[in-house]
């Protein structure tokens, strides 16, 4: 990708998402759950293993971080004609 785009970089990721009006008391619980598991040794070994890093965000930080993906690839999906069906 980087040969058309210089400078081009993405990663995958993935996150744990609730439904919209999620009571924040919730999403704070299940955030504190996720970095309780996410610094446990067992989930770290098998995201290493996996290729995979283990990163915790606060919920406010991982919602910046999928907008930003979100706003900095929409003019990539849309160039190349994509549509989700």
């Amino acid at each position: 990708m980087s040969k058309f785009l210089p400078g081009f970089e993405i990663t995958s990721w993935g996150g744990i998402c609730g439904p919209a009006g999620l009571p924040p008391a919730m999403v704070e619980k299940c955030a504190a759950l996720t970095r309780k598991a996410l610094e446990s040794e067992k989930v770290k070994a098998t995201f290493l293993a996996q290729g995979g890093t283990p990163l915790w965000l606060r919920p406010a930080d991982a919602a910046k971080f999928r907008a930003d993906n979100e706003a900095r690839l929409a003019p990539i999906i849309k160039a190349s004609g994509a549509r989700v069906e």
